[in-house]
């Protein structure tokens, strides 16, 4: 009895339930849509290295702490590679993973004024471990196996597909990360007749506009979001792009009562960007477990003047 108590616990807070999304979530899904989408490897034309921080509610002990790192470079004229590393907290509990991306793209041809158009078509390949910090947690028998068990911790691999269309104003994506939605069959447990030993598929849609006005640009965006067994979510951003696309303010609405406070800066091949949520009233716990705070650096090497716009960059 134990055993199953301590694995229930140990998924849901991972978090492996339905309603949770198993994939790292940054609000600049914009500015490393590599993150969400492995078709988006080597599609600028730099190699370009992003960090990014992630921590959610800040006045709520043991709220999510995301760290990503991505990588993701041209190999030639038609393909690319990329790689992510990330590592997610919640409470006692890490998950953390690695991601290798191979994407090949071709030029595509389409009717009217619409310049050189790309369809890219991406894989990657994934691992994670699930890790549970038996210390952080207070327990009234530490004789149960089923706690060191828990702490050495579960390793899972999947895949991931995406499809990426862009020229130099308009994009458009689809991926969909966990396509085998590998488990451990050694786990055992339902919650409303859904596994919770497993991963879920989530399905990614986005696309975007960008209207040039000389020194100055706008760029309306929406990502929706769908994981197996959970409503779908949308996300609508607006972002402009001023002072020869070297400064940028925005901002998000989210489904879930959550309105996102965007900038960013560009000083040469260097990046900072910075986001903030925070719940509407509608969602009272916004109160009262505050807002998240989101830092991203970015690094551009090898990149022409075109690539360096803040724009070009995925």
């Amino acid at each position: 009895m134990h055993r199953i108590y301590l694995w229930f616990l140990v998924c849901l807070t991972l978090p492996l339930g339905l309603q949770a999304q198993q994939e790292p979530l940054f609000s600049q899904y914009r500015t490393n849509a590599f993150m969400v989408n492995p078709a988006v490897a080597g599609t600028g034309d730099a190699h370009q290295l992003r960090f990014a921080f992630r921590q959610q509610w800040v006045r709520f002990p043991g709220a999510p702490r995301t760290l990503s790192m991505t990588y993701h470079a041209p190999v030639d004229a038609k393909s690319g590679i990329g790689l992510m590393a990330f590592s997610d907290g919640v409470g006692p509990t890490v998950r953390s993973g690695l991601q290798l991306a191979y994407a090949f793209r071709a030029p595509v041809g389409l009717p009217g004024n619409m310049g050189q158009n790309y369809l890219s078509m991406g894989m990657g390949g994934k691992f994670m471990q699930y890790r549970f910090r038996a210390e952080q947690v207070y327990f009234q028998d530490r004789s149960d196996a089923a706690i060191y068990e828990a702490a050495d911790g579960m390793t899972l691999g999947d895949v991931a597909f995406g499809a990426w269309f862009y020229n130099d104003r308009f994009f458009a994506g689809l991926s969909a990360p966990n396509l085998i939605q590998s488990g451990n069959p050694n786990l055992a447990g339902t919650i409303t007749g859904g596994v919770i030993n497993r991963l879920y598929r989530h399905y990614f849609g986005m696309m975007g506009y960008r209207f040039q006005y000389e020194s100055m640009a706008i760029e309306p965006s929406v990502l929706v979001r769908k994981v197996e067994a959970a409503p779908y979510q949308v996300e609508g951003t607006v972002k402009f792009y001023l002072a020869d696309n070297h400064l940028m303010l925005g901002m998000s609405y989210r489904t879930d009562w959550l309105i996102t406070a965007l900038v960013g800066v560009e000083v040469r091949n260097l990046h900072f960007y910075y986001a903030s949520d925070l719940m509407l009233p509608q969602a009272y716990r916004g109160t009262i477990f505050g807002a998240t705070h989101e830092l991203t650096l970015g690094l551009d090497l090898g990149a022409t003047p075109e690539a360096s716009d803040m724009y070009y960059r995925e």
